[in-house]
């Protein structure tokens, strides 16, 4: 790979915060996922850090080309580091936007094992354990909690059984990936997964707060 083919029009480079974010995790991540393959290593390319764009540091650094790329980068390759994943699918998302046609189910199932369960099962935990209500064995939604350090398991898989499942999951983002698309029109870059993570929290609740709601009136 040439310099001359490190370039791409449509995404707008933000030099400065690109190449001081580029971290040791990065690195590290490009040396294990091209250790076979000595062209695409960064060591062995001649690369202006401050002239990379988004699209640029995900093809080099971890050979994501597609959606499908990325999920087997994650998958088959240890990034420890939460925030380096969390980049990488937001720039993924930013540079193949177009390519979302429709949200394929193991784009979906790689969405909600990575990011719900795995990174923001405590910030839905936090977030909704305040609307549930033990009455002996039985969790139902209420506008008062009960919810104790002892039961927290139990509510946990309330939660995430009931609430937030990839059912649930799948048809918030059908709804959503348009808004999702829109967000790229005046091509800056966008964090897409902090979009989800708190707007999906907005949704929740609105769903949590009618079956209240309808509970009460009936």
């Amino acid at each position: 790979m040439s310099n001359n083919t490190i370039n791409n029009n449509k995404t707008s480079c933000v030099e400065q915060y690109i190449s001081t974010n580029i971290s040791k995790q990065d690195i590290s991540s490009n040396n294990n996922i091209n250790n076979n393959n000595n062209n695409n290593n960064i060591n062995n390319l001649n690369i202006d850090l401050r002239k990379i764009s988004y699209k640029e540091f995900i093809n080099i650094y971890y050979n994501i080309y597609s959606y499908f790329d990325l999920i087997k980068i994650i998958k088959n390759h240890n990034i420890p580091n939460k925030n380096s994943i969390i980049r990488i699918i937001n720039y993924t998302i930013y540079s193949y936007i177009d390519d979302i046609k429709f949200l394929d189910n193991s784009i979906i199932s790689f969405l909600y094992e990575t990011l719900i369960k795995n990174m923001w099962n405590e910030y839905y935990y936090d977030n909704i354990k305040k609307y549930l209500y033990f009455d002996g064995n039985k969790i139902s939604l209420s506008k008062k909690s009960n919810i104790y350090e002892k039961n927290e398991n139990v509510a946990k898989e309330y939660i995430f059984k009931n609430i937030i499942n990839i059912d649930i999951f799948s048809k918030y983002m059908d709804m959503t990936i348009n808004i999702i698309k829109n967000k790229y029109i005046d091509g800056n870059y966008y964090n897409y997964i902090e979009f989800i993570r708190s707007d999906l929290l907005k949704y929740l609740i609105k769903m949590i707060k009618l079956q209240i709601f309808t509970k009460i009136i009936k």
